[in-house]
């Protein structure tokens, strides 16, 4: 099986043969850093039974899992500066509401909005009022909670992970197949409007007719090509993913 780091970067890639569908290729390279972030700061915590306080004490650890690539994944992200991490939180702590616990977040986020991860490992999109009315994660004690089973017995964490990124991706693919389609639809109605139009008009009026008209072909046949690269990625992608959770 692929590792994460080398799925990820399948994703990353089908995302650039698709630019401008769904998220943008700079949100979705954002949302796998956080979720690397989130996956490892699980890990630790399940491996050592304790929280890691900081950047050095996370990348610390030795991986039993053989997650080596995930790690240089974070490593790179935090390096960067670009991520804010609120250190010395358990998450087995309060289980139920890992959701609505900010772990994460871009560093920009406080005052324009972005990306933050969630206790539970998920990634979202947040405005700064949101982030502002958001609960934060807070340092808690270790001891006072009991080790938590790892999330399924005998399964690789990796797998899960791969699963659950590639969930997403496809959800989202959908989605932007579908509001395609429907502005698709709508442009070539308007087209068809136009075309009636033309018949009869004066010639400054025909010109500018004209020039929409041959805009929105333009328009047309770009998205026509964007609905061909979705399609085609959504066929991989579920192609992909059954064989993962064949393996599970």
């Amino acid at each position: 099986m692929k590792s994460t780091l080398s799925n990820l970067l399948f994703l990353s890639g089908l995302l650039i043969l698709c630019s401008g569908c769904g998220e943008s290729k700079e949100d979705l390279l954002t949302k796998i850093d956080l979720q690397h972030i989130g996956l490892q700061y699980h890990n630790f915590i399940d491996i050592y039974k304790s929280v890691p306080t900081d950047e050095e004490h996370f990348l610390s650890y030795d991986d039993p899992y053989g997650f080596k690539e995930g790690q240089q994944v974070c490593k790179a992200a935090l390096d960067s500066g670009n991520y804010v991490v609120l250190w010395s939180y358990d998450v087995r702590l309060d289980l139920k509401n890992n959701s609505q616990v900010i772990l994460g977040y871009q560093k920009d986020v406080p005052e324009k909005g972005g990306y933050v991860l969630f206790a539970d490992g998920s990634a979202k999109k947040l405005t700064k009022e949101e982030f502002t009315g958001t609960s934060k994660a807070e340092p808690t004690v270790t001891s006072q909670v009991e080790p938590v089973p790892r999330l399924n017995s005998g399964e690789n964490l990796e797998t899960q992970q791969n699963i659950a990124a590639y969930q997403d991706v496809l959800a989202e693919l959908l989605e932007t197949k579908r509001e395609r389609e429907t502005v698709h639809k709508e442009k070539q109605k308007r087209l068809k409007e136009l075309t009636n139009k033309i018949e009869g008009k004066p010639l400054t009026e025909t010109i500018k007719l004209r020039s929409e008209a041959s805009d929105i072909r333009l328009e047309l046949k770009e998205l026509s090509g964007q609905m061909e690269a979705s399609q085609f990625m959504i066929i991989s992608l579920t192609k992909a993913l059954q064989e993962l959770q064949s393996k599970r």
